[in-house]
């Protein structure tokens, strides 16, 4: 058994929140998301972190982002803007489950 502060989020979902956030940091500083996805799957992880961001949707990620800012603080957004994910989605952007843009499409396009 895990017993955890009471907060937003269940355990699982926080500690996929501090990984989607490092993944975008690491994007913004221009580490490509191919690389990083299979780096993520060398690793051991059973999906690369760009596919996971992706799969689960830009949208999810980007209101647990927004509840995890406010009560976390920088701990869990790591000084990434909450507004970059809430523009990106106001744009259509919600990931493969809607089927809009591709997020590492996306990223790759940036740079």
């Amino acid at each position: 058994m895990i017993v955890v502060k009471d907060g937003p989020g269940f355990y699982t979902t926080r500690l996929v929140g501090a990984y989607a956030s490092e993944v975008t940091r690491l994007l913004l500083e221009g580490v490509d998301p191919r690389k990083m996805d299979k780096l993520s799957c060398e690793f051991g992880f059973p999906i690369g972190a760009c596919t996971l961001i992706d799969e689960v949707g830009i949208d999810v990620g980007s209101h647990i982002a927004q509840d995890f800012a406010k009560v976390f603080g920088e701990r869990f957004t790591g000084g990434i803007p909450t507004n970059l994910l809430i523009d990106f989605v106001a744009g259509g952007n919600l990931g493969m489950l809607s089927l809009s843009i591709n997020f590492r499409l996306f990223v790759s396009s940036l740079f």
